[in-house]
């Protein structure tokens, strides 16, 4: 009897530090896992609205981008704290997209399908092909890096929102950015300066509209007269306004932003003129329309876009 006791004790006292040993290796493991600082979906669509008589402007979350003028895209992604460090890593999980048209929205999880070819890819960025290259119709880009391997093996994935499905575009894909064809008001003139004075940014890249971490945002300007119902949001910073740029020319775009950042009842913003190196006599010339732009304008910007 007595040898049987000290059996069943020896088993239990066993199982006792086995239990141990196991929870404070799980603790260990926890504790080793860089903590989530947050959990991020940009794309909220119930946050959309589309506005104007002819639904060319589009109201959404401050973190949206619109892509050729048809899809909102956004991104879902992780950050994580450093171990001993204050800063920070970036997750990237996935992105959606929502097509104005259809008003369908659609979620594509791009590090299943990156880590089924190599367990140890990571998803570096998510974006848009327009800064520092060409610009592809419809095309969102993901970099995607192996860990421990340098940037300059980075590798670029590229997602067709309409094909709905991973391409590799070629020339015939490519269209002009933003850049090309707001050139009049992002550097031909001094509108983008006369709208930040206001207390907002306009970005050329995006036609988007969001207020500006410059100053307090002017609420007595005429956008807020023809949609009072944005005013809160856009002030506040959560939401953004866009121009559906498949849908308006550089001319409509430059004459719609000099009435809606001008005092409620004036008709067009006033101080915004034409640079003097870009003006026929090389004097500054002030403009209330793209019309008069055109009457002083002497070429050597580009050739111009309507």
């Amino acid at each position: 009897m007595r040898y049987r006791y000290w059996i069943g004790m020896i088993v239990t006292i066993s199982f006792i530090v086995l239990g141990v040993v196991y929870f404070h290796q799980s603790s260990s493991e926890k504790e080793s896992e860089p903590k989530i600082i947050k959990s991020v979906n940009e794309l909220d669509i119930n946050k959309i609205k589309v506005l104007g008589d002819e639904k060319k402007y589009i109201l959404s979350g401050a973190d949206t981008v619109l892509v050729g003028g048809r899809y909102l895209f956004g991104r879902s992604y992780k950050e994580r704290g450093v171990k001993d460090s204050k800063s920070t890593n970036t997750e990237f999980i996935s992105f959606s997209y929502y097509d104005l048209d259809t008003q369908k929205s659609s979620t594509v999880n791009v590090l299943e399908k990156v880590r089924k070819k190599n367990k140890k890819n990571d998803v570096i960025r998510i974006g848009l092909p327009t800064f520092g290259g060409p610009a592809y119709k419809d095309t969102i880009y993901i970099e995607v890096l192996e860990a421990g391997k340098p940037i300059s093996e980075v590798e670029k994935l590229y997602y067709n929102l309409g094909k709905e499905d991973y391409y590799s575009p070629t020339d015939a894909d490519q269209i002009p950015s933003t850049e090309d064809l707001d050139n009049v008001t992002l550097s031909l003139t001094n509108l983008i300066d006369c709208i930040s004075e206001r207390g907002y940014y306009y970005s050329a890249n995006y036609r988007s509209i969001t207020n500006s971490s410059n100053g307090k945002p002017d609420s007595n300007i005429n956008l807020f007269s023809i949609f009072p119902n944005i005013e809160k949001g856009l002030i506040k910073g959560d939401e953004k306004l866009s121009m559906r740029y498949d849908r308006m020319g550089n001319a409509e775009v430059f004459d719609t932003l000099l009435h809606w950042f001008a005092p409620k009842g004036e008709e067009t913003l006033s101080g915004v003129k034409i640079k003097a190196d870009y003006s026929v006599d090389g004097q500054e010339h002030e403009i209330h329309s793209y019309k008069d732009f055109k009457q002083y304008y002497n070429g050597k910007g580009g050739e111009l876009s309507e």
